[in-house]
């Protein structure tokens, strides 16, 4: 019982693990596009420039400090949930992702060279690059049973579709 327990817990790591590389995958891309459309070109060179100046211990400070000032948007989510008020929290949990994600990406992007000197943030990078990896062939034969399922699912719905416009057509013919 307690290996069944140990393996679901590390398997739902896993499917978090993935879901959050999925997300960041998906949504880097579009985040990015709406920060590089908004007006804040000036910032950015300005914070790139000023991180080449700063040590990397100082780098971390600017890339761990706006993740820091997000945790109010996720009381303002939990605060919003307790009342019941579930489209507002659910918004705000998405918007606080959405900004988290872009921050954050904007900000690794310009402080990674300089984070990755230090020895602890490289050695803690390729662990989670490893766990990501892990994670991923954990996960991998649900989503091809998944995927099975839904071809399976698809290729059920259409035959059945295709029965149904067969019916529908004898039933005309029958018709005349």
């Amino acid at each position: 019982m307690w290996r069944a327990l140990t393996k679901l817990f590390w398997l739902t790591i896993a499917i978090i693990f993935v879901i959050e590389a999925w997300l960041w995958d998906r949504l880097e891309p579009i985040v990015e596009h709406v920060v590089a459309w908004l007006p804040l070109r000036a910032l950015k060179a300005l914070v790139a420039e000023q991180v080449e100046d700063l040590s990397p211990p100082a780098t971390l400070l600017v890339f761990a400090v706006p993740a820091a000032l997000l945790f109010p948007l996720k009381l303002l989510a939990i605060w919003f949930f307790a009342h019941e008020q579930w489209l507002l929290a659910i918004t705000t949990v998405i918007f606080a992702k959405l900004l988290g994600l872009g921050v954050t990406s904007f900000l690794f992007a310009v402080t990674r060279d300089k984070l990755l000197q230090m020895d602890w943030f490289r050695a803690a990078y390729e662990k989670i690059v490893q766990w990501r990896e892990l994670a991923e062939q954990l996960v991998a034969p649900f989503k091809q049973q998944l995927r099975n399922a839904m071809l399976q699912w698809q290729s059920e719905g259409f035959a059945r579709f295709l029965r149904f416009v067969s019916r529908v057509r004898r039933r005309a013919q029958t018709a005349r």
